[in-house]
């Protein structure tokens, strides 16, 4: 099951040709990660990293961009969790306006404890909810 969130397109993320710069929409990804954490995992993004000291830093990242994303379009951006190991987690990403596919992105991430920024396994607590998010199929066990 996909996570959704949408976010208009603000005039600040646009280029000189009045489309998404896209390294504005890797801060659109990270937006709808904290989304996710909010509202899928019940926990704020910020609670998870301050109080829990548990982070997930982006350590790979593979984008294709394949239609133009223009200042004041709504972006709909889903996410779901294709595969979890001990300590890290694959997210993939589609970004649509309306019906059109712009963005598709596959980002991995890896829960760290954010005192010594070294990797940590994911807590059972969180694990149990990121692979409810998931394709049952699609989801590696931890080995």
């Amino acid at each position: 099951m996909a996570f959704e969130a949408r976010f208009p397109l603000r005039f600040g993320d646009v280029d000189f040709a009045g489309i998404a710069y896209y390294p504005a929409i890797y801060h659109y990804l990270h937006q709808a990660f904290e989304e996710f954490w909010s509202g899928w995992m019940q926990v704020p993004y910020a609670t998870l990293t301050r109080q829990e000291s548990l982070g997930f830093p982006t350590v790979h990242a593979q984008t294709d961009f394949q239609a133009p994303i223009h200042w004041g379009d709504t972006l709909t951006i889903e996410l779901w969790v294709a595969r979890i190991g001990k300590s890290s987690v694959n997210f993939e990403y589609r970004v649509r306006v309306g019906e059109r596919l712009c963005c598709a992105a596959a980002l991995t991430k890896v829960c760290v404890d954010m005192g010594t920024f070294t990797t940590t396994p994911i807590p059972a607590k969180y694990r149990e909810r990121l692979v409810a998010c998931g394709a049952p199929a699609t989801l590696e066990a931890a080995t």
